[in-house]
């Protein structure tokens, strides 16, 4: 797994696109307002990329994953936050990635 890691505003989600063109990977996003601007940006970069998915797909599995090489998921800390539900998540850990990119 990578890391995609800066700050708002800094290309993350557009590095994500050039993923997914590349690999022909689902993007998991917040709503389908993000899977919305994510598929017209992807647009405006001439790149072609599979619809994405929201939160709410990816949890109850509201996809076909038969059809699926790869998901990447965008904004990771606000997918956890919907997955608590309102519940504070005040620590993560993860492993050292293979690599931590920057975009």
């Amino acid at each position: 797994m990578q890391i995609i890691a800066g700050p708002r505003g800094s290309g993350r989600t557009d590095a994500l696109i050039r993923r997914a063109h590349a690999e022909f990977a689902y993007i998991v996003c917040a709503d389908h307002k993000e899977a919305d601007n994510i598929a017209h940006r992807a647009r405006v970069m001439e790149l072609n990329i599979p619809l994405p998915i929201t939160y709410e797909e990816f949890v109850r599995k509201r996809y076909n994953p038969g059809g699926i090489r790869a998901l990447m998921i965008d904004n990771v800390d606000r997918l956890l936050e919907y997955i608590a539900r309102g519940s504070h998540i005040s620590v993560i850990t993860t492993p050292v990635p293979h690599q931590i990119l920057h975009p």
